[in-house]
């Protein structure tokens, strides 16, 4: 079975629209999170999960066309299908799918980022609410010689087990 190009083009288009999507996500999450402002990161969040449902569609389904288009392990063999081809009119479709490995580059190193930010906050905010309850200090969990939690002594009436 020969692959129909102008339907597998047509499939590429959309996940590049959507890969486009995610990195515009990505990028306002990023600009949420630099706010500390909670609703918007929420609703950056939402979007997130909106358009990532969406991308792991489009993949899904552009990969079983490529099976479909007898493309043998779809997603996984486009590269080297896709090199392969000496057409000129391919160019495009080349420049298409170059364009969607770079940009799932740089919304991974994104998505990191933001990852990092958030666990940077969530760290923060525990060191807030131990100092509230009263412990304080900046705790840190050590080990024993056998490998079980030991508490560390904060004071003179406190340990955090």
């Amino acid at each position: 079975m020969k692959p129909n190009i102008q339907e597998i083009h047509s499939q590429l288009t959309a996940l590049l629209k959507v890969t486009h999507d995610m990195n515009d996500c990505l990028v306002e999450e990023q600009a949420a999170l630099s706010t500390i402002d909670s609703e918007s990161i929420l609703a950056a969040s939402d979007q997130k999960k909106t358009v990532l449902k969406r991308l792991e569609q489009q993949a899904v389904h552009f990969h079983k066309h490529l099976i479909n288009s007898g493309i043998a392990n779809g997603l996984s063999a486009f590269s080297q299908w896709i090199e392969k081809q000496a057409e000129p009119s391919l160019a495009e479709m080349k420049q298409d799918w170059l364009k969607i490995q770079e940009l799932t580059q740089t919304n991974k190193m994104l998505n990191e980022a933001n990852g990092a930010c958030i666990s940077i906050s969530q760290r923060q905010a525990q060191r807030s609410i131990e100092i509230l309850r009263g412990q304080q200090g900046f705790a840190s969990q050590t080990y024993g010689r056998d490998g079980a939690p030991q508490g560390v002594q904060l004071g003179l009436r406190h340990t955090i087990v």
